[in-house]
This record gives structure tokens, sequence and C-alpha cells, in this order.
């Protein structure tokens, strides 16, 4: 997906160069060891592998073709810097909404508003409920495995309550749609055997 390309943009270490983000639409900074972590001297330069399907985020600013990430949508996100090191923390916050964002392929920041409904038991034997506050017709729902495949289920719907069944035991992600909003779960599924 990515390859190393060099240390630090033109082999200047000790340099403490800026970050242009387009993923989050503005610049940030890595630690030179002033602000509680540690000294990033060569924060590496790697580029796309673009036969991969990989893509190119955020660059060293003034080296528009040196870039800090690469990332492939559901499947894997390449950061040559320490996370912990990004700075201002502000930088950090939506530099993470937006790696999740790639990870689980959803918007991050819909999994993190919660939402009038209810997902009971979690963990499950594969049966489980989905109450919703809403009717129930307007909701769609897509389960995916943690390599991002679709899952079939089987659902029956009463008033504002869904039962879902899973056949397989595994970690699973379920994202509900319903009236305009999204919102993601985990569903652990453990069957007894």
């Amino acid at each position: 997906m990515a390859s190393y390309v060099e240390d630090a943009p033109n082999g200047l270490a000790s340099t403490y160069y800026q970050i242009t983000s387009p993923e989050i639409g503005s610049d940030f900074y890595f630690d030179d060891g002033t602000h509680g972590t540690y000294d990033v001297r060569y924060p590496d330069v790697i580029h796309p592998y673009l036969s991969s399907g990989a893509d190119s985020g955020a660059y060293f600013t003034g080296f528009p073709s040196k870039y800090v990430s690469v990332f492939k949508p559901a499947e894997l996100v390449y950061l040559s810097v320490p996370f912990e090191t990004i700075y201002p923390e502000s930088a950090r916050q939506q530099y993470f909404d937006f790696v999740a964002g790639m990870l689980f392929w959803t918007d991050y920041a819909n999994i993190k508003v919660k939402t009038s409904l209810n997902i009971f038991p979690n963990p499950c034997d594969g049966n489980f409920t989905i109450e919703l506050t809403e009717n129930s017709g307007n909701t769609k729902i897509i389960i995916t495995d943690v390599s991002g495949k679709q899952v079939d289920f089987t659902k029956t719907a009463s008033e504002n309550r869904l039962s879902i069944f899973i056949e397989d035991n595994g970690l699973y992600f379920l994202t509900i749609i319903s009236n305009g909003t999204k919102h993601t779960e985990k569903i652990v599924v453990i069957k007894n055997e």
C-alpha cells in the first residue's frame, strides 16, 4: 500500500515541518520534544502504491509530493509520524476522526452521537434486538464483518423493534440509517457449542 521514500523531506533531519492535511482541511505539526511527548527528528516520507488502490493524504507543507499519510478506505491508514505527537490537540482529534472514518468507512462524527436506540443483548448468541424511538419502517441496516464485507442476516420487524439474527461467531459492525441519521455499533456474536 505504501513505500518508504526517505528520512524527512530532502533528508533534512531535525527540521520541524508543518503538515498540510487535505483530509481535515487544516495544518498541524508534530512534536519536537517540547509539547509533552518526544522529539520526532526524522519524520519519514512515504508514497502510496497507486496500483493497490491506496491514496495519498497529508503531506509536508511546501513538499506536496512528500507524504505523511497514505490510506485505503476500510482497510489501512499509514501515518509516518507517531500519532500522539500531532499537535495542537484539536488537530490530533480531527485527524483521529478522519482515520476512524477511513477504517470504519463511515462518518465517525455520527458514531459519537448518542442516538435514541437500544441494542441488546451484546454480546449475543446471534440473536439481538434493536429498539428504535421512531417507526422502523424507514430503517436501513447494514452489517459488516471486520474485513468490511457485508454479512447476510435475518430481520423481523414489529412496531419500533427489530429482531436480528447473525449466523456465525465474530465481531460485526452494525450500521443503522433511519430518518436521515446514521449510527454504528459493534456487535459481538459468541455461540456456545
